[in-house]
Parts: structure tokens; sequence; C-alpha cells
């Protein structure tokens, strides 16, 4: 017999039969029998359409369910599954006991495959799963059901929503129309009392809570109904319950920061209800609980006072006297020890009690919080009348602990700071300060360098001529140069010097600090000058001047070494008397020596690299003025010199010599083959009358790169690059590069800058024809120009409370040496509460002088930078102090501020805190 005839025996049956548990029997066992491969959707409509004739809706909504489950889950049958859902759906609306219907709807839900194709159906079901559920008269069971609902759909990401929507209207907190609300008083009522049992508990609105995943929509439902809870304790009349339910509250929140204003409510509710206690020891014991559990930090520094203010007057005379008899009064008065035992002697031993538990939380408390508000409160229990003992100890260690804090705090420091942003500003070339052109006047001009010193001297507004100073220089092409080197047992200088091969390089010296390089770079100078004054005319000139050699001296030095600069204006001055004395940048005077000024501003780039720094310098200028728009803070420490000595490491390598055994001879040879490198691609070394090898230029630059020469030049560029950007100056809005220096001349130094500026190397527009007088010549009338150098010349650190216990302050450097004006730094700043709250911070700035800054390189953001800090030192560092600026606020502070330094264009600060509304002139000028 086919399918087809059994279906339409059991269809004939069903005509004329009675009982539906025989149809249903009839059904199921036919579908069970059809091959799971040969699908027939009208077999499966028509099997449908006999179940939906079952009168009864319980029991034909079951059978629905059942047909579901045992229908084929392919794509094909989904149609008759559909239907057969929406059949259930509606006998489900006929049920009229809601637990019934619940369940009907939920056993519809599980029947469902999991598919995509029926998760619009499945959404509909859990929907009318909730609807339903929400009706339930039993609270309880009501709950349980939503929790389960939500549970399963959790399970299934893609209804994580529906599953939220569950648990509020579980909750009552459903926002849409229909849904229970939630009761206050209910909640009050099913808040956690110390005799509940866990079951129960856990079913209750707050136990329900307590169960909410923490995370994305369900976190925000949590802490909204722990805000309801809370609300709900004040229902709570009875003091104790009220504080044990927000104990238990405070005690469940996550201990996050998102959650320490609710935890810190939860305890202050808490706290307020342990007040209202009527039972002097039971709201004793409940203070130390609250005491205990509040943690010691400054956040919850108001409340744990308050906790102590409440627990104090338990102490008092008063107090006491309170709970003795009348009898006993008498007794304490006259002789304390004849009293007998009585139940008011039980109070004091418990009063004892609490007194050593007590003393021991506030011992606790002066190790983790100061706070100068517990001396007054504190101090008239550490008079010898006040009882207990134990107290009276522990509040006189107390005091004299803060006291003691009081000698080291002055109650306003802030945590070490931390930068958020920064502002640089490019204003007009023609405001704030700078230097003014003046008249042309007889000028000498020194360049200084490490290597070589170059004179030139201009005599009014004549073009400038190079001093001839035969006896101490060598000629090169049309100017004489000196060896900056002195002999230090005979004092020769230059050329002279390098006879006896006995000589020290002092402007290295001097550049790094050795005690000995100022005083030979006096003697250098003091034989140099009497040097130049020997080659002024007896007529003429001298009858014009006076005794004077010139009206005006101008001093070349590196960038940023404040100390070198400083020393070298006290030798010229000492040495000649003058008082006119400009000690200027080299990489400035370079950009005006090159003459490739114009009417209009144009941008350049200087690159001076010569015999030990490394200077890069952006200027803006015109025929009028030179502008700095960016430079480092100070040069970088890699010259020719450097290159010299690792080029002769090489050679001594090659010859078997040791490195102590690298002589000036060799030195000497090393600097003529870099010099020849510039020329010719292969140089022969020769050595004690041999060829030793050849050195060519692939081999020249492999010795660079090993000596991470490439990187650092990069660095360096990329320092003042990002530099001129903070102020609005692209890498591709520079004009022109020059190179200065004798060390410019290098083939893969120029090579890396022509790669670095492709747009200027196309145009032919990086000039390196004046590497070796550039410097100088613009020295000549550096005077005539006006310059603009607005960058700090010094960095300046804040005073903060030290993060280690062993050390009062530490010190930040905030403000870094060589930063562009005029600009605006913000800092996060943080009360350190070295004393307790404060409304008040100071700012303390110091001065941080060039021998105590260390500089790194970082990575922030991706990118690299150089950041400034404070060398570490065995010592205390001594540094110069500022005025201390006093930031007041209308209330203390709870949290971190925002603090911004604005320094103008003529290096006067400001200070603002703009959330705050606060604005400060603080009469501070910078260097």
């Amino acid at each position: 017999m086919n399918f087809e005839t059994q279906l339409n025996d059991i269809i004939d049956t069903s005509k004329s039969a009675s009982d539906s548990i025989e149809l249903k029997k009839s059904v199921f066992q036919f579908l069970r029998n059809l091959p799971s491969n040969n699908i027939d959707l009208d077999i499966y409509r028509s099997c449908l359409e006999l179940i939906k004739q079952i009168d009864v809706p319980g029991e034909r909504s079951f059978s629905l369910t059942e047909f579901i489950n045992i229908v084929t889950q392919s794509e094909e049958a989904f149609p008759v599954i559909i239907d057969a859902a929406g059949s259930v759906i509606d006998a489900a609306q006929s049920i009229d006991n809601l637990k019934h219907k619940k369940s009907t709807i939920l056993r519809l839900a599980d029947s469902l495959p999991d598919r995509p194709e029926l998760m619009t159906l499945y959404l509909k079901v859990m929907s009318l799963a909730i609807d339903v559920t929400d009706k339930v008269d039993d609270d309880v069971e009501r709950r349980i059901g939503l929790v389960n609902i939500s549970n399963k759909l959790r399970n299934r990401p893609q209804f994580e929503a529906l599953s939220l929507h569950a648990m509020r209207v579980c909750l009552g907190l459903s926002k849409e129309a229909g849904y229970e609300k939630y009761s206050l008083p209910l909640i009050a009522k099913g808040l956690p009392k110390m005799c509940d049992y866990k079951f129960y508990r856990n079913n209750t609105f707050f136990g329900v809570t307590l169960a909410l995943p923490k995370k994305g929509e369900f976190l925000k439902l949590y802490k909204e109904a722990i805000e309801i809870a809370i609300e709900a304790s004040d229902l709570i009349e009875e003091a104790f319950y009220k504080k044990y339910a927000l104990f238990f509250i405070a005690e469940a929140l996550p201990k996050t920061d998102d959650f320490l204003p609710l935890y810190k409510k939860t305890l202050s509710e808490a706290l307020n209800a342990v007040l209202a206690m009527n039972d002097p020891f039971a709201r004793q014991y409940a203070l130390i609980e609250i005491l205990q559990e509040f943690p010691k930090t400054p956040e919850f520094s108001s409340q744990i006072l308050r906790t102590i203010e409440n627990i104090l007057p338990f102490f008092t005379f008063q107090s006491r006297v309170s709970d003795m008899e009348i009898i006993d009064v008498f007794d304490y008065l006259i002789v304390v020890e004849e009293k007998k035992l009585k139940d008011s002697k039980k109070k004091m031993y418990s009063r004892e009690k609490i007194a050593r538990l007590f003393s021991a939380e506030l011992e606790k408390l002066t190790m983790e919080l100061n706070d100068i508000r517990l001396l007054e409160m504190l101090k008239p229990y550490a008079h010898v009348w006040a009882r207990p003992k134990v107290l009276r100890d522990t509040v006189r260690k107390v005091i004299a602990h803060v006291e003691a804090l009081m000698k080291e705090h002055h109650g306003r420091e802030v945590e070490r700071p931390i930068a958020i942003k920064e502002s640089f500003f490019d204003i007009a070339t023609d405001a704030g300060s700078g230097k003014k052109s003046q008249t042309a006047v007889n000028t000498l001009a020194i360049d200084l360098g490490a290597t070589n010193t170059v004179i030139m001297r201009k005599l009014w507004d004549g073009e400038p001529d190079y001093l001839p100073l035969n006896a101490i220089s060598k000629k090169y092409g049309d100017y004489n140069s000196i060896p900056t080197l002195i002999n230090p047992e005979t004092g020769e200088i230059g050329t002279e010097a390098l006879k006896r091969m006995n000589y020290i390089n002092i402007k290295k010296m001097l550049l790094e600090g050795d005690p000995r390089g100022k005083e030979l770079m006096e003697r250098y100078f003091r034989s140099l000058y009497e040097h130049i004054k020997s080659t002024q005319p007896q007529k003429g000139l001298l009858s014009r001047l006076g005794s004077k050699v010139t009206e005006r001296i101008c001093v070349t030095v590196p960038v940023g070494f404040i100390d070198y600069g400083k020393a070298i204006h006290e030798i010229v001055k000492d040495v000649t008397g003058s008082g006119s004395i400009d000690i200027v940048e080299e990489p400035l005077t370079a950009a005006i020596g090159y003459n490739v000024a114009e009417n209009r501003d144009k941008l350049v780039i200087v690159f001076d690299f010569g015999g030990c720094t490394l200077d890069i310098m952006l200027l803006r200028l015109n025929v009028d003025r030179v502008h700095v728009v960016a430079k480092p803070d100070r040069s970088k420490m890699l010259g020719g010199r450097d290159v010299d000595s690792w080029l002769a490491e090489y050679l001594a390598e090659v010859c078997g010599l040791a490195e102590d055994d690298i002589s000036y001879e060799l030195l000497e040879k090393a600097e003529a083959i870099k010099v020849s490198l510039s020329d010719y691609k292969t140089v022969p070394f020769e050595w004690e009358g041999r060829k030793v090898c050849d050195v060519t230029r692939e081999t020249f630059e492999e010795i660079l790169s090993s000596h991470g020469f490439y990187n650092n030049v990069d660095r360096a560029i990329s320092y003042v690059l990002r530099k001129a950007k903070k102020v609005g100056i692209e890498k591709e809005m520079v004009e022109e590069v020059l190179l200065t220096g004798g060390a410019s001349l290098i083939p893969s130094f120029k090579a890396k800058i022509a790669h670095t500026f492709p747009h200027l190397a196309e145009k032919n527009a990086i000039y390196d024809h004046s590497p070796l007088t550039a410097v100088v010549k613009g020295a000549t009338i550096y005077g005539t120009k006006d310059v603009i150098d607005r960058h700090l010349g010094m960095a300046y650190a804040l005073r903060y409370k030290s993060e280690n216990k062993k050390d009062r302050y530490s010190y930040e450097i905030l403000l870094e040496k060589g930063m562009s004006l005029p600009f605006e730094k913000t800092f996060r700043m943080k009360p350190a509460r070295t004393l307790g709250v404060q409304s008040e911070i100071y700012v303390e700035l110091y001065e941080v002088p060039e021998a105590l800054i260390a500089r790194r390189w970082v990575k922030e953001s991706g990118k690299e930078l150089i950041r400034q800090y404070l060398k570490q030192s065995e010592k205390d560092v001594e540094l110069k102090a500022l005025k201390i600026v006093t930031i007041t606020f209308n209330e203390p502070l709870e949290e971190t501020v925002d603090v911004a330094f604005c320094i103008d264009e003529n290096r006067k600060v400001k200070v603002k805190c703009e959330k705050e509304g606060i604005e400060l002139d603080t009469d501070l000028s910078l260097q």
C-alpha cells in the first residue's frame, strides 16, 4: 500500500472518529514511517489539516508542536512549519490558563529549527512568550520565567536585544506600554536580610539584578536597577535592616571606576542608616563596621571623617555617665575602684572593646589617608583624662603623625602631571620680541669652529674681508683658517700647536662641560686676540678707533648650548673689554651669509654640519629680517671629528693597529681621505711609506652606517620638521636648503638631504657653495638685520608630590627648552591631597639648567620624538624656583583638572583652567 492510500484511509477514518487521541496517534505514526529523503509537501499539508481539526486548544497546540518536531527539517518543509507554528500561536491565544499558555509558546519556540529562514518566526514566538510571562500573577514565577527566556535568547547572539528586553520587563523597567512597572515598596521588601534563603534572595528584584551580565547594554541596565534598589532602601523603616541591605548592595558592586560614584553613594546612605540607630552600642559597632568598609582613599575622606566624628562622642565623660545608674555616678566620681561589678560596668567593658576596635581602624587609617581635619577632631581626646587609655594613646599617635606631615607638605601639591595637548602659533614676523637692526659699524666676526676658526672684519658699510693671521693659520683658497687648537704646555695655538702634535680640542671640552674647557678656551682666545691686534695698522684705523680694535664683536656658537654661550661671552668680554658683543647661533648667521634673501619672505632650512655638532634650523627671511621658525633645543653632538675617528678606527684595523694606537697622524690621514672622497670615488691609503689599501665611497658609507650616522641625521631632520609642522609649516613649503660646515661636503650626507627634499633637488635649490665661510660672513652683517628667534631658552620643571614614599618631591619638565613661541600646552593635574581635601593647587615652576637635562628618543603615536627629562642624581637637585602660582577653585577638587600654560611671544606666562573658568596672569617671564 502506497503512502497516498494510507493517508486517504486516515482521512476517511477521521470523518467518523470522535476520539482525537486515536486520530493523533494515526497521523504521527504515518508521519514517522515516511522516508526522510522523499518529501511530499502535499502529504505534510494534509496531515497538518487533520491535526488542526482537534477541538481542544491545549491538545491541538501540543499536537501541532509535535508535528513540527516530526516534520523533516529540510528547507522545503519550512512553509509547512511556518503554517503549523501560526496555528500553534492561534491555539495558544485561546488558552485561559497563563501558565499553560506560556509553556505552550515556549515549547513551540524550542521546536523551531535554528535556521536563518525561521529567525523572524522565532523572534515573534519569543516576543509573545515575554508578553505572556509578564502577565503571570506570582511575582517570583514571573521573574524566573522571564530570566529563563532571557537566558535562552542570549545563547543566540542575534537575539541579544530581545534578551535585554526580557530582562527590562522582568525588572519592571521596560519603557514600552503594556508591561508591569516596578514598585519601590515591593523592591524594598525584597532587599537582602540576614535571614533570607538563597533561593528567595536570588529571585527578588535585587537578586535578578545581581545575575545580569556585566557588559554592554546589560551593564547599563544593571546600573539603572542598582540605583532603583538604593532608592527603594529608603522605604525600609528599621535602620539596622536598611544598613544591612545597603551594605549588601555596596559589597556586590563591581570595584571599577565606573561604579565608584554609586559605591560611594551606597555607603553614604548606609552611614545615614547607622546614625539613625537608637541603641548606642549597636550604633558604635555598626559605625566601626562601616569605617572598615570605606576605602581609605581621598575620594572617601569626607565620609570617613564624618564616621569618626560620630564615633568619638561615645567616649566622652557625658556618654560614659549616661550608661550608669545614679549610685554608680556617685561611686564613679568618688572612688571608681570600689564599685561593684554591675550592668553599667559590663557596658564599660563593651566600651573598652569598642575603643580597641576603633583604635585599630584609626591607626590603619593614618597610614593610608592624611587629613589635617583630623587634628581639630581628635585633639579633645588626647588629654590625660580622656578614656579609655588605648584610644587616648592612638589619638596622640595620629596627631603626631599629621603634625609631622604638616612640616613636610603645604597641602597644595599635585601628583605627576600628564601632558594631554599642545598648540603652537606662527604669528607675523614683525610681531613680538626679537633683535632690531642697528646701524652698520666696524665689526669683528669670529666663527669659532671645533676644527677651524675663521675671522672676518667688516668696516662700516664696506664689504667684509678675511683677517690674515698667517702665523697661526692655513690658507684655503681665498681665506685663512686657524686650527682651533691649543698646546696646553706652551700656550701655542693654531698651526703653531700643530707643529708639536700636543694639543686639545678645546671647543668640544667646553661644550661637554669639562672644567678645564673654559680655562683653555680663555687662553686660546687671549692668544688669538693678541694676533688680531698685531695685524692692525698703526695709523689710520687706530686713529679713528682710539685704542679699540673693533666696535662690535660677533662670535658664533652651536644651537642651544646656553652655558657654552655664556662662557664665550664672559671670555670675550674679559679679554677684549668690549661692551658690544653678540653671541649668535651658527646656522642663523649661515642663512644670512649665503646671501639668498629677497625682498619677499621665503623659507629656507640650514644644515650646519661642523667639526663636532650638527645644527638644523628652519628660517623665514627677507633682505631686512630673519625669523627663526624651528630649531632643536640644542645641537646634535655629531660632527666631522666623529667621522674622522670612525674612519681612523677602520684604517687602524686595516694596518693591524690597536685602537689605543690611533695617533694624531692617523687621524690626519683619515681627515684627508674624508675630504678627498668628496671629489673622488676612490682614495689610496698610504701608511709608513707604503700603500695599504684603497678606500672607496662605498666603504666609507658602510663605516658611517655602522655607527648609526644616517639614522641620527634622519632623526635630527624629522625632529625639526615636526616642530615646524606644529606652527603650520610643511616640508614642501621649504624653498631652499643651505649646507654649511666642512662635514656637509660628505657626498652621502648631501645625497641624504637631496633624498629628504626631492622637490628642491630637482630644482637645484640645495646650495653648498659656501660651506666654510657662510657662518662668518653672516656674522659680520648680523647686526644690520632684524632677527626674530622666539624659542624658549631654558627648560622649566614642575615640582610634584613624589610617588616614591622615600622622597617628598620630584620634578617633571613641563616646558621644554627650544619650544617655539607662542604656544599653549595643557596638562592634566590631580591634587596630591597630602593633607586632605584641596581647593587650591600650587604651580611650582623651576628653571632647569642645561647640565641637568637628559634627552631621549621616544615613540608617540608611531612617531619618534625627542623628550627632555631631568637627569637622575644621587644628590638632591637644587633648582632655581620661580614665583609660586596659586590656582584657587570654588569647591574642593575631587578629580583631575586640566591646566593650560599659555606662553606668548614675549615669554609671558598665563595659566588657564578653561572648564572652571579660571584665567590667571602670573607676571612670570621665562628665558
